[in-house]
């Protein structure tokens, strides 16, 4: 063996002087950079480096004839001295100021084998400058290293998982963790084992091969932000986007949950009794997630029961009516009439009689559009007339690329109509039009509108003429037919004119 290994007590003796003066200082140094919280753990060294003064004063007390006690007490105070530079040296790089401030944090389970290599080397030098042959106890060693190794190997094999998941560092003390269905806090990582406490204040101890073996999810990385989902129901009988509205806006101000990442509101699946949500959103104090999700759950009630949107519950119920011929009489009227109202809005309307708006009123229907659908694509075959009559649609008109951009250009609300010359005429859509918010439309079909012309074929001259009026004001030409542009008008009556008897099959 070779460097401290061959070096004697006497040489080691002889250099007292200046080990205590590194002891000292180094101890000092520690004193000084040292958080208040880990000054505690300078009593080892310091008990330690008092040892060795009181060693060293008992070789000058004891008589010159000891000779042989003599070396035994420097081998004694040499020890001690080393012990505490072994000591100190790893609490200056785990724990002190500066070692942090310019090194990265030192896991506890290898602070502990920095600790343990550093005070097997003292003991081998101890040894081997007292003169003991350090092979044989090195041969000793490894064979009761082997016997243990074979007796102990699920505790070895927790200590060597431990050390790869201190050199992974999947997680760290403070972080919220889930292992195999258990859920907690992480309190201690040790060489056996990782300490978690539960949200029910239940500490678990997981062994480290659990730990390597299992899936772990941590939601403190890579953020402290992580996401709730919390299921609702809703009846069938409200729309998606309100339900949506609804209980979004009743996560405004709940403590913990954030703005950004926005929350979300999703349908999840259609229930036997109600419609199933997911409300999603993000917190960053995962320890207080339950709680936030009670206040959540508490909002989203209040804010249903004001906006009347009832929680069902499984449940059967059976309701008899007694519907007479005059409450059904009545209701057919109620809902003709606002039908006929809706049909008021189209110009061209105007010149049917008014047994034929009835009849059209009778066979038009009516539907509804969540945001963002679309309600006709361009260059798609049609045969509908659609009348906004709740919310906006945009009109769109697209380019044949894929990547160019669309361009916008009207937006109808309450009254307005389009799709007439494709009820008309049958010609494919001219242009995209998409529900801007939540939108309900009386829809007049082809067949609805080819009963009317059969009972009035007449109709069809005075509906193109009108038709071809509305084309020109739409190709931003003069609103009113005049001497200029009256044979333009001429022609596209005539067009269109052509166009719907062939498409109703009116003969001439």
């Amino acid at each position: 063996m070779s460097g401290w290994f061959q070096i004697s007590v006497a040489e080691l003796w002889s250099m007292g002087g200046v080990l205590i003066g590194v002891a000292a200082g180094l101890l000092l140094l520690l004193l000084v950079t040292l958080p208040p919280k880990s000054r505690r753990k300078l009593r080892a060294p310091a008990v330690f480096f008092g040892l060795y003064l009181f060693v060293v004063l008992l070789r000058f007390v004891l008589p010159r004839a000891h000779h042989d006690k003599v070396t035994w007490v420097e081998v004694l105070s040499v020890f001690l001295l080393l012990l505490v530079l072994a000591r100190g040296v790893v609490l200056f790089v785990a724990e002190s100021r500066v070692a942090k401030r310019l090194l990265p944090p030192l896991p506890k389970i290898f602070e502990d084998i920095l600790q343990f290599v550093l005070y097997v080397g003292v003991a081998l030098i101890t040894l081997r400058s007292a003169g003991v042959d350090t092979s044989s106890l090195l041969t000793t060693s490894a064979i009761l290293s082997a016997v243990l190794g074979f007796a102990l190997q699920d505790t070895l094999g927790n200590v060597f998982a431990g050390l790869a998941i201190q050199a992974q560092r999947p997680f760290e003390i403070g972080d919220w963790v889930e292992i195999d269905g258990t859920v907690g806090q992480v309190l201690e990582i040790s060489w056996r084992a990782m300490k978690v406490l539960t949200l029910d204040h239940v500490e678990v101890i997981v062994p480290n091969g659990v730990l390597a073996k299992g899936t772990i999810k941590n939601f403190t990385k890579p953020t402290v932000v992580s996401r709730r989902s919390l299921d609702l129901s809703a009846s069938y009988e409200i729309p998606p986007e309100r339900v949506q509205q609804v209980a979004l806006s009743a996560l405004e101000d709940v403590p913990r949950a954030l703005t950004t990442p926005a929350p979300s509101v999703v349908l999840s699946t259609f229930g036997e009794s109600s419609v199933h949500y997911t409300l999603r959103y993000f917190t960053d104090d995962f320890g207080a997630a339950v709680v936030t999700d009670s206040l959540v759950r508490y909002r989203v009630w209040y804010a249903f029961k004001r906006a009347n949107i009832a929680i069902p519950f499984p449940q059967r119920d059976v309701h008899l009516f007694e519907v007479s011929a005059e409450s059904r009489a009545a209701e057919g009227a109620m809902r003709l009439a606002e039908r006929q109202a809706a049909l008021a809005y189209v110009s061209f309307f105007d010149a049917l009689p008014p047994d034929a708006r009835v009849d059209l009123a009778n066979r038009s229907t009516r539907r509804l559009y969540a945001s963002g659908e679309t309600i006709i694509r361009q260059g798609d075959e049609g045969d509908e007339l659609f009348v906004v009559l709740r919310g906006d649609v945009a009109v769109v008109l697209e380019s044949g690329s894929r990547d160019a951009s669309h361009v916008e250009v009207a937006r109808l609300g309450h009254g307005k109509f389009f799709g007439e010359m494709s009820l008309m005429t049958g010609e494919k859509r001219a242009a995209t039009v998409r529900a801007v918010n939540e939108c309900q439309l009386l829809v007049v079909g082809h067949e609805a509108f080819e009963s009317v012309l059969e009972g009035h074929p007449e109709l069809a001259e005075r509906l193109s003429v009108m038709l071809a009026e509305r084309q020109l004001q739409l190709d931003e030409r003069q609103a009113v037919a005049t001497a200029k542009n009256k044979q333009a008008l001429d022609e596209r009556s005539s067009q269109i004119l052509s166009k719907i008897r062939a498409f109703f099959a009116i003969e001439k």
